[in-house]
């Protein structure tokens, strides 16, 4: 066993006659006197070198909340630190004590906060004998030394609530002990109550963001930069687009997802298909990778020696992706609304900090009981705006629209089915291209040397936008061999937005004034046949 040094031998004697006082009954464990000793040496550290351990703190997600609670007094000196290190002041004995008097509103400290502080300033610990590197460690250790007191403690009220319930009860006591746990987990709780301050910050930091050439809080690129610009990006939110059967709502959701990844480095992205099967979803990201016919993709017929390079090169993109992206279809059953909480946590298990989640679609997800649609719409789409804040990830699905949505554009009337899923999301798209069905304002453009010759326009109507003025029609493309939409220029998506306005003009007149209808040929002369007598 490792000999301990003189300084930190009198750390962890010092730190023990403090906790007696703060519980004389009982002397603390082996875990609080390591957490007590680890928590002086990066105060110690801090007092030399204040914006190193400050950076570090905010690296790791490291504040005095993660000391043990029976640790007030190196609690309130640890913030008094944190405060005067982010203004940019020394650190020294009179500007720690004097910055904690001011949190606690008085001109004396208690006894345990002054026991604290001598401890602080008159222990013999070398400051320099902890590293950079080291500190994230202590801080590791801290943290985790808090969890697993955290976690016993929880367990053990979860055994005794479940010794004491009844049966009809047994199954809610195990799903409120598991949320507390993945509370625990994640660091955040569904009941904490959260001021402004962290949010104002947020925001002063911006001029600086931008000086770095960051960019401010904006979410994360769709892939399609005109959308980006006008909904911002996809922040940590519900996000909605619906529209009828054949508009291509699963294949806007799968190159969302694909773009997200592809884009978004550092983003690991779950793609929920209860539409597609695996191999189909995975069809159509080669297809919108290489750009190339997705029937091509499935069954190489036709020997092409170029074309099956490309299909090879579009293979090996997106296998490129399958580190950052999980595809769940329905072939392993239902998927439950719990599945998703517990795929975002499987994720974040696994390192991935920043998580995006797609459905598609929406109400074929199980709400877990035999709910009405109303019930059912109403509780699904509630779960998945918690989800996004509880998780702090975007939320992308799609919803099936009934009605004579395949005949005429959508328009927000036609959500009345679904209100939930109207008044919960963060922006609602609704798409529509009449090409499919009617031909009522045909937008047809050319592309030759393609396998689409005559490619329909499909619009996105934002009919809901909170955070930004812009709501209208946006334009794109539809490559059906492809599988692929590609986003319309501006000056096109002018031009297909004042033809739409144009021709809702001539509609709205009446039929005398919109002017004479179709001239056909002239109706043939009439034969005069001889009669028979």
């Amino acid at each position: 066993m490792a000999k301990r040094s003189d300084s930190d031998i009198s750390i962890s004697d010092n730190l023990t006659n403090g906790h007696e006082i703060m519980n004389p009954s009982s002397s603390p464990d082996r875990d609080t006197v390591s957490a007590l000793t680890s928590v002086h040496r990066i105060m110690a550290a801090f007092m030399e070198r204040p914006a190193k351990v400050l950076n570090c703190m905010k690296r790791v997600s490291f504040t005095s909340a993660d000391l043990p609670e029976t640790m007030f007094g190196e609690r309130r000196i640890l913030d008094a630190m944190s405060k005067l290190a982010g203004r940019g002041e020394i650190l020294d004995s009179s500007t720690i004590t004097a910055s904690v008097l001011e949190s606690m509103g008085g001109t004396s400290c208690d006894p345990v906060t002054e026991k604290s502080l001598a401890r602080l300033f008159e222990a013999q610990t070398d400051p320099w004998a902890v590293t950079d590197e080291e500190i994230s460690g202590l801080m590791s250790t801290i943290k985790a030394l808090g969890l697993k007191k955290r976690g016993i403690t929880e367990c053990r009220r979860i055994i005794s609530l479940l010794e004491k319930a009844d049966p009809e009860m047994v199954q809610t006591e195990l799903t409120r002990g598991s949320s507390r746990l993945r509370e625990l987990l994640s660091g955040r709780s569904n009941t904490a109550l959260r001021n402004m301050e962290e949010a104002i910050a947020e925001l002063r930091a911006l001029e600086f963001r931008l000086k770095e050439g960051r960019e401010a809080l904006a979410g994360y690129p769709t892939g399609f930069p005109i959308l980006t610009d006008k909904i911002g990006g996809f922040e940590n939110e519900l996000y909605l687009f619906a529209g009828a059967a054949g508009m291509g709502k699963s294949t806007l959701m799968i190159q969302f997802a694909w773009q997200l990844a592809q884009e978004n480095e550092d983003l690991y992205v779950i793609f929920v298909s209860l539409d597609h099967r695996l191999i189909d979803v995975t069809t159509k990201i080669v297809s919108q990778s290489g750009q190339i016919s997705a029937k091509y993709v499935k069954n190489p017929f036709i020997p092409d020696i170029t074309m099956e390079q490309k299909r090879q090169d579009a293979i090996d993109a997106a296998s490129s992706l399958r580190e950052r992206m999980h595809i769940l279809d329905e072939s392993h059953g239902c998927v439950e609304l719990g599945h998703l909480e517990n795929l975002v946590q499987f994720a974040r298990e696994g390192g991935w900090e920043k998580v995006a989640l797609v459905v598609d679609s929406v109400m074929k997800l199980d709400s877990g009981l035999n709910h009405s649609i109303p019930q059912r719409q109403e509780r699904i789409a509630t779960f998945l705006k918690g989800l996004s804040r509880r998780e702090e990830i975007p939320v992308i699905v799609s919803l099936d629209l009934p009605g004579d949505c395949h005949r005429f554009a959508p328009t927000k009337e036609h959500l009345a089915v679904y209100p939930s899923f109207l008044y919960e999301p963060y922006v609602v798209g609704l798409l529509y291209c009449d090409f499919v069905n009617n031909f009522e304002t045909p937008f047809l453009e050319w592309e030759w040397n393609t396998e689409d010759m005559m490619v329909p326009v499909t619009e996105l109507n934002i009919i809901k936008n909170k955070m930004d003025e812009f709501r209208g029609k946006l334009f794109y493309r539809f490559y059906n061999s492809m599988s692929f939409f590609r986003e319309c220029v501006k000056d096109e998506m002018d031009n297909y937005g004042d033809m739409l306005e144009n021709l809702q003009e001539w509609k709205d007149r009446p039929v005398h004034l919109q002017g004479p209808g179709p001239v056909g040929p002239p109706p043939p002369a009439p034969v005069n046949l001889p009669r028979k007598e």
